[in-house]
């Protein structure tokens, strides 16, 4: 364990850097108990190189983990206690060597305080516009939207969100990276456990996006093209509002949607979406669903 003022840092494996080549792709985690194949899918694509994982808050708990997974050369965990972190020399250097990086569950708001606009958020841009394979799970995978929820003022809920979709709890900002296969698309995790439809419909329509949004103990493994496969234990969801809604803060969400949900094992592609086709209405702060569920 390495320890500065302003990060920790874990290392397990080889402290002799390689270059593999890496495979670009994103393995988009919806929080809880993390899926191997996900992960595995994550390593194979980094080459089995350096992996580096960012976080705000915790220790090394993914270390030991991934070393197990596949023969990589090295894991290390950093976590960053202050934004001073997001400039140190010693931190951009790590990122500059890894193949791949993963960004674990927290606090989004804490991760754009600690992050955005700094010379760590432009570092890992690089290495993901280089073909570096990125992903993230529950906050991790929420500053990969575009745009992302901010939760500067805490979490909602989805009643909360259907009876004011507009408020100030509801702040949207871009996110952290430029995902390209996500532009337009606002992510949420912890989906089906924690009722979240509500929530993604509203952040959807004030945004004019669309929203995905994964369960837990679930990943899409996604292609730069927009598309990709499911894994793991739950569902994906990709919401789609039809023009006319009306989102106001004061004022219950308005509004019609198609929603694809894919199932594990289901191919996805975002660009034209081809899952279980449901349609969605919110109106008066309920949701009311049309064709099977």
């Amino acid at each position: 364990m390495n320890v500065s003022s302003s990060f920790s840092s874990y290392r397990l494996g080889s402290d002799r850097d390689v270059s593999p080549a890496t495979r670009p792709g994103y393995a988009l985690c919806g929080g809880g108990t993390d899926q191997d194949e996900a992960m595995g899918w994550l390593l194979d694509r980094a080459g089995h190189g350096d992996i580096l994982v960012l976080r705000a808050s915790g220790d090394d708990g993914y270390n030991a983990y991934l070393k197990a997974l596949r023969p990589i050369n090295s894991v290390e965990t950093v976590v960053c206690h202050a934004r001073e972190a997001s400039a140190d020399p010693a931190l951009l250097d790590k990122v500059a060597k890894a193949e791949g990086i993963f960004l674990a569950g927290g606090n989004q708001a804490r991760y754009r305080e600690l992050w955005e606009g700094t010379p760590l958020q432009e570092a890992v841009q690089t290495r993901l516009d280089a073909g570096v394979p990125v992903g993230g799970t529950s906050a991790g995978l929420a500053v990969l939207g575009q745009p992302m929820f901010t939760a500067d003022h805490g979490s909602v809920d989805s009643p909360e969100a259907l009876a004011n979709p507009a408020g100030e709890r509801m702040a949207l900002a871009p996110g952290w990276l430029h995902v390209g296969a996500l532009d337009g698309i606002v992510t949420d995790t912890h989906f089906s456990e924690r009722d979240r439809m509500g929530r993604l419909l509203a952040f959807s329509e004030q945004a004019g996006a669309r929203g995905l949004g994964v369960d837990e103990r679930t990943a899409l493994l996604l292609e730069p093209d927009g598309r990709g496969r499911v894994v793991g234990q739950g569902d994906v969801y990709l919401v789609t509002p039809a023009a006319g809604g009306v989102c106001q803060s004061g004022m219950p969400l308005s509004s019609h949607a198609d929603v694809a949900r894919w199932h594990p094992g289901d191919s996805v592609d975002l660009r034209a979406p081809q899952g279980e086709a449901l349609g969605l209405v919110a109106g008066e702060g309920q949701l009311t669903w049309v064709g099977s569920r």
